[in-house]
C-alpha cells in the first residue's frame, strides 16, 4: 500500500461472541461496508468477501490475570487470520489509540471523537447526518467505530505490510515458508530442520 494502490482492507475487532468489521478504502480511508455480527457470520464473511488485505485487531497482555472472554476473543483472532484468504495484520489496541489520539490514554469516546473532527463533513456531533444528508459515519455503532480505527491506524502506521507471527514479511507465504535465519548466509542450512 505504500504505492498508493487502491486496496480494500477488512478490518476486524473481535470479541468473543460478536465481531465489529468495517471494510474500507486504503486510497480515500472512506468506509465501504460496516457492521456487527456473530462471530461464525464473519468468519464466514472473511473466508468468502473479496478483499486485498485483513487487518485484526490484537488482544494484548498488561500482566492482569484474563478472564474465559479475553481467551475466547485470542481464539477468534486465530480462526480469522486461518481463514483469511489474504495477507493479514494484526495491531493492538495501543498502537490505534497513540495513532488517533495522538495520546497513549484514550477510549472509545475519544477515538470515536477524533475521527469525528477529522473525517465528518456537516454532522460535527456524531458524523453520521442522516438518510437525506448522511456524514462519513452513516451506519455506524458500537464496535464498528473499533474496527474503522483499527484499519485506518494500521494503514497510516504500518502501511499495509504484512505480518504473520510478528515477523515483517513482503509476501506472506514467503513467511510461512523461509527457513533462512537472522545471521546465516543465503544457501546456509544453519537454524534449519535439516541441520538438526
Amino acid at each position: 500500500m505504500d504505492n498508493r494502490e487502491r486496496v480494500t482492507v477488512l478490518a476486524l475487532d473481535p470479541g468473543n461472541i460478536q465481531t465489529g468489521y468495517c471494510i474500507l478504502d486504503s486510497d480515500t480511508l472512506h468506509p465501504i461496508r460496516v457492521g456487527k455480527e456473530l462471530n461464525a457470520t464473519c468468519l464466514l464473511m472473511v473466508q468468502v468477501e473479496r478483499y486485498d488485505f485483513l487487518v485484526i485487531e490484537r488482544v494484548a497482555s498488561y500482566g492482569m490475570p484474563v478472564g474465559r472472554e479475553v481467551l475466547e476473543t485470542c481464539e477468534w483472532v486465530g480462526r480469522y487470520t486461518q481463514a483469511a484468504t489474504a495477507p493479514v495484520g494484526y495491531i493492538y489496541r495501543k498502537e490505534v489509540v497513540l495513532h488517533i489520539c495522538n495520546s497513549p490514554r484514550g477510549n472509545d469516546a475519544t477515538i470515536r471523537r477524533a475521527l469525528i473532527d477529522r473525517f465528518a463533513t456537516h454532522d460535527r456531533t456524531n458524523g453520521k447526518g442522516n438518510k437525506k444528508h448522511p456524514d462519513f459515519f452513516f451506519g455506524f455503532r458500537a464496535d464498528m467505530w473499533a474496527a474503522y480505527a483499527a484499519g485506518l491506524a494500521y494503514i497510516e502506521t504500518k502501511g499495509g505490510q504484512p505480518w504473520r507471527n510478528g515477523d515483517p514479511s513482503p509476501e506472506p507465504a514467503d513467511a510461512m515458508t523461509s527457513v533462512q535465519r537472522e545471521g546465516s548466509a543465503p544457501g546456509s542450512t544453519t537454524g534449519t530442520p535439516q541441520s538438526r
